[in-house]
């Protein structure tokens, strides 16, 4: 009882981490792009872009690591779609909530090898994050 005592709270709080950075991603995609730092470097927001959804797919595939434990039919499959469906969704509010931010399939692509290159990390590491997950009893 209390090792899946410990596997839920390990899970909420990997949750919680997940959702805060959901947020936080839909803020910071539906804000002016000017108040974002210019690298210098052409087509700088495609680098953003890909590197916040990496961040943002390996917090959700490490809720779904956890949470697997406690439920068996929680695929990488389907979190890959949703997360792939939550880019193409902030793109279109861009266009349609704001007038200082655009529609672009190039971000969406970004944002779509960003998820990709983690979920083929994960998917290739499964049973060594599995081994991992029992040596440190979580």
């Amino acid at each position: 009882m209390r090792k899946l005592t410990k596997h839920i709270l390990t899970a909420k709080v990997s949750l919680v981490m997940a959702i805060a950075f959901t947020m936080l991603l839909l803020y910071l995609s539906l804000m002016p792009a000017a108040n974002l730092p210019d690298l210098g470097i052409n087509q700088v927001d495609k680098l953003y872009h890909f590197t916040a959804y990496v961040l943002f797919s390996f917090l959700w595939f490490i809720y779904a690591c956890l949470f697997r434990k406690i439920q068996k039919n929680l695929t990488f499959n389907s979190i890959v779609i949703a997360l792939i469906l939550f880019g193409i969704v902030v793109e279109v509010l861009q266009k349609t909530l704001t007038d200082y931010r655009m529609f672009d399939w190039w971000d969406i692509l970004s944002n779509s090898a960003g998820i990709l290159i983690v979920y083929f990390f994960f998917k290739y590491h499964k049973t060594k994050l599995g081994k991992l997950s029992q040596q440190l009893n979580v």
